[in-house]
């Protein structure tokens, strides 16, 4: 049903983390391609884990992927390979809650949608609260087709993924059942309806034409499924940076009109709050840096907010 990819394998360490997520996995019809780390020998713990994933009924393939190909293109070449409905692509050095892949598997069943993806959170913000970024738009009813546009009040949806602020979310709201919310891009675990993926350029279609500015292609394409077939974000995440990866070390602006002082100016720390190494800060103000500083969305489209009560704008 499910053919998980993990487009860039930077360090067999970032690998082996993913893997041993899969591995314990409840949902039990999927297979793995993934990009082979640069150096990867078989006596490492990628080997093995291969090996366990393979004794459940898991097929893995390990892919010798062109380092200097892009992104997009990693994506796209494993997405050519694709056989199954679905496909699910994954960062490197991500773990996944147990039952996320069935998790995401009915959502996208229910729903018909392009996709729906889990946002990874990162728990090394966990002590740094951003109430302004911490606004979330539930689906009260069918996802539907959207067309949103870069810089739109509706891109700032975005902010939500950042640091940690879908774990607070998921402390202070009641967990009932899975709930879906509205998204503009979502990264690190997102499942794709594949046959719509294709019909619609995959990840192979330009990244630039009527929007904006500059996107990468993951972006642009889930911009298309978006305007066409409908996406959506799922509620609580499940999805945990563990290692980073060296996509987010080498996080470019995603398009002209990024505040360049708030690049290079660092972000305000929570008494209390430590990075241990000064390369983790700088990566982390690299990936944040180029989003969207702009005040949160109105008081009337807030679902959440902090327990300080509600504040204007």
């Amino acid at each position: 049903m499910v053919e998980v990819v993990v487009p860039e394998a930077w360090t067999p360490d970032g690998l082996a983390t993913t893997l041993a997520s899969l591995a314990s996995q409840r949902y039990p019809a999927f297979s793995v391609a993934s990009a082979r780390p640069p150096g990867e020998t078989l006596s490492s713990p990628v080997a093995g884990l291969a090996a366990i994933l393979e004794a459940r009924g898991h097929p893995v393939r390990l892919a010798a992927l062109p380092a200097a190909a892009t992104p997009g293109r990693r994506r796209q070449v494993l997405l050519e390979a694709v056989a199954a409905p679905y496909l699910l692509v994954i960062d490197d050095g991500v773990y996944l809650e147990p039952d996320l892949l069935g998790r995401l598997v009915a959502a996208i069943r229910a729903t018909r949608c392009g996709f729906v993806g889990s946002a990874v959170v990162d728990l090394r913000f966990l002590g740094d609260h951003r109430p302004d970024e911490e606004v979330i738009e539930f689906w009260d009813g069918p996802v539907r087709p959207e067309d949103v546009k870069v810089w739109s009040p509706a891109w700032n949806r975005r902010r939500v993924h950042r640091g940690a602020n879908l774990e607070h979310l998921r402390e202070r709201l009641p967990r009932t059942r899975d709930r879906l919310y509205r998204v503009s891009e979502i990264r690190g675990c997102v499942l794709y309806d594949a046959s719509a993926l294709r019909a619609r350029g995959g990840f192979e279609a330009p990244g630039q034409g009527r929007q904006s500015g500059p996107l990468t292609l993951e972006t642009a394409a889930q911009l298309r499924l978006l305007a066409h077939a409908g996406g959506a974000g799922l509620f609580p995440s499940g999805a945990y940076r563990v290692i980073p990866g060296a996509s987010e070390l080498a996080a470019q602006p995603l398009a002209r009109g990024d505040d360049s002082a708030a690049m290079t100016r660092p972000r305000r720390i929570r008494r209390g709050h430590h990075w241990r190494h000064a390369a983790t800060a700088a990566a982390a103000r690299r990936s944040w840096g180029g989003q969207i500083r702009a005040p949160g969305l109105p008081h009337h489209r807030t679902v959440a907010r902090s327990a300080g009560g509600p504040r204007d704008g």
